[in-house]
Parts: C-alpha cells; sequence; structure tokens
C-alpha cells in the first residue's frame, strides 16, 4: 500500500513539474539581458543576449526575438531575428548598420513577451563638419511627424507580494499532495497497528 500512495505522490510531481515552468513563462513577461555587443570590423555588431521569465527565472527557450534599430538621422537599420545559442535562453545575431553614429536598438521577445532598448555606439563619427542649406516649405501642409524610438523605458516598481505567480500557485498545490499523502500514510499505519 505505501508503494501504491509513493508511486502516486511522484506521479503528482512529475505531473505538476513541468506545468509548472511552462504556465510560468505564458503569462509572465520577459528579462532580457543583454551580455555582450562585439563591434564587427565593418559596421555591424554581435549581440549575444539572455532571456528568463521575469518572476519564475525560467529559462526561455524556442522564442521569436528580433533586434530593430533607429538611426540619430532617423534611418532605420533592417530587423535582426536573433537565433538560439544555447538551451539556457542564450541568443545571438549579428546587426549590419547603414551608418556610423549612436542607434537606438530595441531587442523584442515574442513570447514572454518584453522588451529593452539601449544606445549603441556604431563605428567611428565622420571627422568632418560639413554645413548644408535646407530649404524652408512654402506649404501650408503640416508636415509628417518624425517617427522616435525612446532610448529608455522607466523601470517598474515592484512590491513584494503583490501578486501569486503560476508557479507559486503549482507549488502550493504540489505542498498540498505530499501534506494530504502523507496523512493518509499515518491513518493508515495506525488502523494496522491496532
Amino acid at each position: 500500500m505505501k508503494r501504491t500512495i509513493h508511486g502516486l505522490l511522484a506521479a503528482a510531481a512529475l505531473v505538476l513539474a513541468p506545468a509548472s515552468s511552462a504556465g510560468a513563462q505564458s503569462n509572465e513577461e520577459a528579462e532580457i539581458s543583454i551580455e555582450s555587443s562585439e563591434p564587427g570590423s565593418d559596421l555591424s555588431v554581435t549581440y549575444r543576449i539572455r532571456v528568463v521569465g521575469k518572476d519564475s527565472r525560467v529559462p526561455t527557450n524556442g522564442a521569436s526575438i528580433t533586434a530593430t534599430a533607429l538611426g540619430p538621422d532617423g534611418a532605420r537599420a533592417a530587423p535582426v531575428a536573433l537565433s538560439p545559442r544555447d538551451t539556457d535562453g542564450g541568443y545571438s545575431g549579428l546587426q549590419h548598420f547603414p551608418a556610423p553614429g549612436q542607434w537606438a536598438v530595441r531587442v523584442t521577445v515574442d513570447s514572454p513577451s518584453g522588451s529593452v532598448e539601449f544606445v549603441q555606439e556604431v563605428g567611428n563619427a565622420p571627422a568632418t563638419t560639413t554645413t548644408t542649406t535646407v530649404p524652408i516649405p512654402t506649404s501650408t501642409a503640416a508636415a509628417a511627424p518624425e517617427s522616435t524610438m525612446p532610448l529608455a523605458v522607466p523601470a517598474e516598481e515592484e512590491q513584494p507580494g503583490e501578486e501569486i505567480t503560476a508557479g507559486s500557485f503549482v507549488f502550493l498545490i504540489a505542498i498540498l499532495v505530499v501534506v494530504g499523502g502523507f496523512v493518509l500514510v499515518l491513518r493508515r499505519g495506525r488502523r494496522r497497528s491496532r
């Protein structure tokens, strides 16, 4: 009888363990860490990042991750899909930039969702200064608004204990199953000893 109960408890633990990691990733935000940005010989940078669940700290594998860049003059670099480099939430990709300067780079993850933005210095800025004259339009039509990407995202303040995550809920259920099994074993043991 003890073997049956122990088997049921082990089966419950095996069933609940994978559900906690999968559920935590689908319902929480991603935390993206830029591990390195290695400039190439041309106007390119190789990014190495790591993605984990913000609350569960579970590595995010198999996500779609894209890096986009906006240049100082409003130019955009072609978006780059980052590829998995390990099974611990690591990804890497090579971003080519059309011109030197300071670029606003955004790395976006689809599931769990999240993004991070930072400024990347690319190449050497030109040493010469040129002056250009821009004609003032005489038309009364409104100019199209510029598209800009913010360079920094304010961090949200976290208050401990504000929400119960899926992982903590599954952990609570697993504890209840173990305690219930222990009580059941004790009751059956007392009945046999009488």
